[in-house]
């Protein structure tokens, strides 16, 4: 595939998967070779080369025998739906391979995955597919990874991010798909210290000033912690301070791809407590402000 995804932003030097690291600060993440995107996204979800072209080229052959068998034959010639020599493979085909990694891949629309839609935060991976491109997002410790291949480096997503991603991704076109099961386990889950400092060098890749060990980096201004809409750590949506100049904050950057959400969001801030009068109305409870948010996505998932 030689799309960049549902992310857009600044052009940045072309990817050149074959020279470049498939790593990136222990964080298993191959680039664009070719069209082999389908191949990438499997092995950046799985966190490391559990499949090649050729592995899929072989599930897609039996897949196309399958259906002749099942049309009553047919020319063996004839064009396959499942797999080409430049590397394209069928949604069908990524299924098979999944499935015998012990792994399903669940359209987040359908009724199995309604949960999924509901709580996106709450799965461990997803994989995405618009046309002839692919690109997956994985859990690692407490941030997900937007892993496309058609980036240099990953791209660290918070719940709130992730939400947005996914919803931004169906909106462009993209079929998003919840890939659940026994997930092979990542070495980098592992260490605690060795995630941190990749969450950081991620960030900084894509200029975030802010990092986990230590703040912001060097030369840049003190800044918050990202809002995070999931945390239910006590930071309402109208919290004071600091917490409210990171929500505006916040709301101002969604606004850039997504001017509905921040509407939205903005609609929250200004119905939650705190936001008139002292005494106007009793704080929510975190259940409550969960079950709320839980109705948003579903509703924004469709």
């Amino acid at each position: 595939g030689d799309d960049a995804g549902a992310g857009g932003g600044h052009m940045a030097p072309p990817i050149d998967g074959e020279k470049m690291s498939k790593y990136f600060a222990g964080i298993y993440h191959e680039k664009q070779v070719g069209s082999l995107c389908a191949v990438h996204a499997v092995n950046n979800l799985l966190q490391g080369p559990v499949l090649s072209e050729v592995d899929l080229a072989q599930i897609g052959h039996g897949i196309d025998a399958e259906e002749r068998r099942a049309l009553g034959g047919g020319s063996i010639e004839a064009e396959s739906g499942n797999v080409r020599a430049d590397g394209f493979f069928s949604v069908q085909v990524i299924a098979v391979a999944l499935q015998r990694l012990g792994l399903t891949l669940t359209p987040i629309g359908s009724e199995s995955a309604r949960d999924a839609a509901a709580r996106p935060a709450a799965e461990r991976g997803y994989i995405c597919n618009r046309s002839q491109h692919w690109f997956s997002i994985r859990k690692l410790g407490g941030n997900f990874f937007d892993l496309n291949s058609m980036k240099a480096s990953p791209v660290v997503l918070g719940d709130f991010e992730v939400v947005e991603t996914l919803a931004k991704a169906k909106d462009s076109g993209y079929s998003v798909f919840v890939v659940r099961g026994a997930y092979p386990p990542a070495p980098i889950e592992g260490d605690q210290g060795r995630l941190r400092a990749a969450v950081d060098a991620c960030r900084r890749a894509h200029g975030d000033g802010f990092t986990m060990s230590g703040g912001p980096g060097a030369g840049a201004a003190a800044a918050p912690p990202a809002f995070d809409a999931f945390s239910g750590a006590g930071q309402t949506l109208a919290g004071g301070g600091g917490a409210q100049a990171g929500v505006q904050d916040e709301i101002a950057r969604v606004a850039e791809s997504d001017p509905e959400l921040a509407a939205a969001l903005a609609a929250s801030l200004q119905d939650a407590p705190g936001a008139g009068p002292a005494g106007a109305a009793a704080p929510k409870t975190a259940a409550e402000e969960a079950e709320e948010m839980r109705r948003k996505r579903l509703a924004r998932f469709g």
